[in-house]
């Protein structure tokens, strides 16, 4: 059940700016929350039509980026918890993923080269650093560079020419989440189906565990699914809110997240309350950094923001696109919130 409580326009050089605040019922904490929903008309100025046929055409020197309307669909390896000895056994089933990867590239083009974070091999756990100045650093810690390589994807010559990015994280971690995307603007729905079919039956044959993510969790709006109201939980108490966040990987079977851009600040709004948050803007928009920790099971992702005293907020967002198949892990998830949650306490 939702209710519109108020709506705010603003008009400024010809571009509207409309969002909408409503109250959502989330089943987690049995009560409403308020969402967030702000949409933006675009600029009048002159489309890029000549940079669109670039792309369309398939030009290497030209990318899909946050500027351009495009398809997509994203994946996670999660990496399996194992000691010092097998973590080299399983980075050989990595190494064949990479192999696979490359053989679908043209043979003009440059091989994709993933480096290995060297510290989470020698290590079997991480925590974050007790230290408050530490701590502070870490928690501005960049997202993991990417790396992209342009696939075409034609069956024949005389077909036309269809293609599609891979864009990867640059590193693999042991203590992240390493994710894999397809990108795509002139290709159809069925050779890209083919391509994911593939994806996730190499993952299968070489032991590697593979989840579908949604767009929404790389993106710093909480609230772009206007029917989603995800939990925010506040801990306010500095060394219970740095044991929290430490308990995510250390009791509740959490790891790292390689995307995590922070979260608009308009989504914090009606919980700022006992928080000082640092903001940077990103796309004209104010954004308070985080960092976001997934699940080893793929249902669940955290978005912990944190203020410039240390003080920090857990978001609680299910994955919606991988629990439509797995209806066995909802329970399980629900409890998984409720311990967490009075964990806090």
């Amino acid at each position: 059940i939702c209710f519109i409580i108020v709506l705010i326009c603003n008009l400024s050089m010809n571009v509207y700016i409309y969002t909408y605040h409503f109250n959502k019922c989330s089943y987690s904490v049995q009560s409403f929350l308020i969402i967030s929903q702000t949409f933006n008309k675009f600029n009048q100025s002159e489309y890029p039509w000549n940079s669109l046929d670039n792309l369309v055409c398939g030009d290497i020197d030209k990318w899909l980026d946050e500027s351009t309307c495009y398809r997509r669909r994203s994946f996670g390896i999660i990496p399996k918890k194992c000691d010092i000895a097998q973590k080299e056994i399983y980075l050989a089933k990595f190494h064949r993923l990479i192999e696979y990867l490359n053989k679908l590239l043209p043979k003009d083009t440059k091989r994709i080269e993933i480096a290995i974070a060297e510290d989470s091999i020698n290590t079997d756990e991480q925590h974050l650093p007790e230290d408050d100045s530490k701590s502070r650093r870490y928690s501005r810690s960049v997202q993991i560079p990417i790396k992209r390589f342009r696939i075409p994807i034609s069956k024949h010559k005389n077909d036309r020419y269809q293609w599609m990015d891979i864009v990867m994280d640059s590193t693999f971690d042991f203590w992240r989440c390493y994710r894999i995307a397809f990108h795509w603007l002139a290709a159809s729905g069925s050779r890209l189906e083919q391509q994911v079919q593939s994806l996730q039956r190499r993952c299968t044959q070489f032991g590697l565990f593979l989840v579908s993510l949604p767009e929404y969790s790389a993106l710093s709006d909480m609230h772009v699914l206007g029917f989603t109201a995800p939990p925010f939980l506040p801990v306010h108490d500095i060394k219970k809110a740095r044991a929290a966040e430490n308990s995510l990987v250390d009791t509740f079977n959490f790891i790292r997240d390689s995307c995590h851009r922070g979260s608009d600040l308009c989504d914090l709004m009606e919980y700022r309350e006992g928080f000082e948050f640092r903001t940077a803007k990103s796309y004209a928009k104010n954004r308070v950094a985080g960092r976001q920790y997934i699940h080893v099971s793929g249902g669940i992702f955290v978005r912990v923001v944190e203020d410039i005293k240390g003080r920090k907020g857990f978001f609680w967002v299910r994955n919606r696109s991988f629990l439509s198949d797995r209806k066995d892990l909802h329970s399980e998830l629900e409890d998984l919130f409720q311990k967490f949650r009075k964990s806090l306490i």
